[in-house]
């Protein structure tokens, strides 16, 4: 079929041109999201050593090292779905865990560490650490390079009880591709490290701000989320946590640049801002066989109701009040494929 521009009348949609928010790949790790720590959240299978992957030990023999589930609520239905250690497993297969050190001995120095993070020099840089320990010490948190001189170091005091975040920014005062960050502290005692968050302090809830510069220069006029592939393995509610808190989802076929696990460092209210933030329409793809028509229809709720309805309650206070108004929705992805794991 061939079409005449000239003899056509009206004016072709802008819509028919979008982008796909994918994070099957490097679209949100090391592309928009702003988090420069891999495993941040210790995912997956421990070695045979009992680290989280892409970490290492740091001390003598004796120091133990274990990957533990974590008692946290997951979503805002939290008295439904909660893991417990060595317990019951969230929706979709998705749990919270930590990386346990357990030191033995008097003023011995254990700890996990990670290198190849890249500092730039001048720049400001916030971090954050969820902990628990079974004693009051002080926690090291380090950066180091090969260069001469620390990038930064502080000490954090921990005390016995529930799970705190410590929160704390700091400047680099070199650049460095291949800073060595370390986590330590001096024993005897126990220390639970449950997510490690570091990005450039001026990300904008929690993506970076030269990616949306480049989205908003490049010309967004859709954009469509969370794909994709990733749908399959969506559950909106979770979303809805801080985002330290959101359990990983897993999804070994599709996620590989992420050792099968994503992070949920992007939910509904991020994924809007966003939008709003680049002047595209937001367009969602919701999860059909995990969640089903009642989550689907709450999910609309959430975006597009009044907040004298239930979830149009939750949304206005969380902060915004105003409905999100999103137009586009997709029934599924990819309906019928095998590698599809929800719709």
């Amino acid at each position: 079929m061939e079409i005449d521009v000239a003899k056509t009348a009206g004016e072709i949609s802008p819509l028919w041109f979008g982008h796909n928010l994918e994070h099957t790949r490097s679209c949100v790790w090391q592309g928009l999201s702003g988090q420069l720590i891999r495993n941040r959240k210790f995912t997956g299978s421990p070695s045979r050593g009992g680290l989280a992957r892409h970490w290492h030990r740091i001390g003598p023999k004796g120091c133990l090292f274990r990957i533990e589930r974590t008692v946290r609520v997951l979503n805002m239905d939290g008295e439904a779905y909660t893991t417990r250690f060595g317990g019951v497993e969230a929706r979709g297969g998705a749990t919270q865990q930590s990386q346990r050190i357990q030191s033995f001995r008097r003023d011995e120095r254990c700890g996990i560490g990670q290198p190849g993070i890249p500092l730039t020099e001048g720049r400001m840089y916030e971090c954050r650490l969820a902990l628990l320990s079974d004693r009051e010490f002080s926690v090291e948190v380090r950066f180091s390079g090969r260069g001469a001189g620390d990038r930064f170091t502080t000490d954090l005091t921990v005390v016995p009880g529930e799970w705190r975040e410590h929160r704390f920014t700091f400047a680099s005062p070199v650049s460095d591709g291949d800073a060595l960050l370390e986590i330590t502290f001096e024993g005897p005692g126990a220390l639970w490290v449950g997510a490690v968050a570091l990005l450039p302090a001026d990300h904008f809830l929690g993506m970076r701000r030269d990616v949306i510069e480049l989205l908003r220069e490049m010309s967004v006029p859709i954009l469509r989320w969370p794909g994709g592939n990733f749908a399959g393995c969506y559950l909106w509610k979770d979303g809805l946590l801080p985002v330290d808190r959101r359990a990983p989802f897993p999804g070994a076929g599709i996620l590989p640049h992420t050792d099968g696990y994503d992070d949920h460092e992007i939910g509904t209210d991020e994924f809007v801002a966003l939008c709003r933030e680049i002047g595209a329409e937001p367009w969602i793809t919701i999860n059909m066989g995990l969640e089903g028509p009642e989550e689907a229809a709450a999910w609309v709720e959430y975006c597009n109701a009044s907040p004298d309805t239930e979830w149009g309650r939750r949304r206005a206070e969380r902060g915004h009040r105003e409905p999100y108004s999103v137009r586009y929705w997709s029934l599924g992805n990819e309906m019928g494929y095998g590698h599809m794991a929800g719709p």
